[in-house]
């Protein structure tokens, strides 16, 4: 009788685990690091975060996460730039995080709306000084892939 009902249980948990295993993954979000931007040789925003995208909410951004290494002058902030590109080219856009004026690091998530007729984009991440005299002074980091 013990023997009948192992062979009774292990269907249903491989069953289960299958099923489990197979469940398709709705967000994928990759770490952009520190990211430093510099005026000339002045350090002047830092920023880091993650990029993705997420199908279950069908939004497209992340973490933007700034630090400012001069507090009182122009504040930091990051930002998420992404482009689609398949199946054509169509950016650039951005998901700005909030200004920050402190030597502490601020966190925003920031997404767009997540356009279903690509199926495609690149991402990353920015660490920007918003200047407001001048163009801002900004440094990206590497390009991030997805495929949806």
């Amino acid at each position: 009788m013990t023997s009948i009902k192992r062979w009774a249980v292990v269907p249903v948990v491989c069953g289960l685990s299958t099923v489990v295993l197979a469940a398709p993954a709705f967000a994928n979000y990759y770490s952009w690091g520190v990211v430093n931007a510099y005026e000339g040789s002045t350090l002047v925003a830092k920023g880091k975060g993650t990029v993705g995208v997420d199908y279950g909410l069908d939004v497209i951004g992340g973490h933007a996460t700034s630090y400012d290494p001069r507090p009182g002058g122009s504040p930091a902030y990051a930002k998420i730039h992404y482009n689609y590109t398949v199946p054509i080219f169509d950016g650039p856009r951005d998901a700005r995080g909030v200004d920050n004026a402190t030597a502490t690091w601020v966190d925003r998530f920031v997404n767009g709306n997540l356009n279903t007729t690509y199926s495609a984009a690149e991402l990353r991440g920015e660490a920007c000084q918003n200047d407001k005299l001048g163009p801002d002074a900004c440094k990206g980091s590497a390009w991030t892939n997805q495929k949806w």
